[in-house]
Parts: C-alpha cells; sequence; structure tokens
C-alpha cells in the first residue's frame, strides 16, 4: 500500500494498491456522506461501507476514458450537489484510472477524496 499527501489548495490522501474496504473504514469515522465513484463495468463489494453510520451514496459512470468527460463531471458534481455534499463529507474513487482521475476533478471544488 502506497499513501501520497496531496498539498494543494486542499490537502487530500491518495491511496493506492491496499485491501480499499478495511483502509477506507477509518476514513468514514465523523463523516455524513460518502458519495463512491465506480464504473459501469465494476461492482465491488460495499458491504462493508453499508455498515457505516454515513450516508452512502453509489455513483456509477461510464467505463474507461469514457468516463473523463465534462459531462460525466457536470453530472457527478449536480449529484452531489443534490445530495447535499459539503467539504466535510468523502469521495471514493475505486478502479482505475481513468475513475480515480474524475473522482479528484470530482473533488476540486473543496471535497475531500480517497482513491483506491
Amino acid at each position: 500500500m502506497k499513501i501520497i499527501e496531496v498539498n494543494a489548495e486542499h490537502q487530500y490522501s491518495v491511496v493506492i494498491g491496499c485491501e480499499w474496504s478495511s483502509t477506507l473504514l477509518a476514513e468514514i469515522k465523523g463523516r455524513t456522506r460518502i458519495a463512491v465513484i465506480i464504473s459501469s463495468a465494476y461492482s465491488p463489494d460495499l458491504t462493508t461501507l453499508r455498515s457505516s453510520d454515513a450516508e452512502l451514496h453509489i455513483f456509477t459512470v461510464p467505463d474507461g476514458e469514457d468516463a473523463k468527460n465534462s459531462s460525466t463531471l457536470i453530472s457527478l458534481w449536480s449529484w452531489l450537489g443534490a445530495a447535499g455534499f459539503t467539504r466535510s463529507d468523502l469521495i471514493v474513487g475505486i478502479g482505475g484510472g481513468a475513475i480515480t482521475d474524475l473522482a479528484g476533478f470530482a473533488a476540486q471544488p473543496g471535497f475531500e477524496v480517497l482513491i483506491g
């Protein structure tokens, strides 16, 4: 497992190569909402996350590079806004590079992101 601390306008961690469900449990504590972004071709076991007290929102986006476009990003921001996400909530991208890129872009307005 590798953790990269990103110090940009907002500080966040990128976690790579981990058992994401157990790693994520520590990040969920104290959160009101969690957005999990996954591709339409991937269906991870989210049982562990569903046992959390936080509201769990699953956002399925097109697979691969098809997810990386402005209309998908705008839709994602609209979903997050409609669900009431704030800067204290968590965005999680689970999957390959396109999904993790999209999760990072979605978090730019000030959300915290964890990518697995």
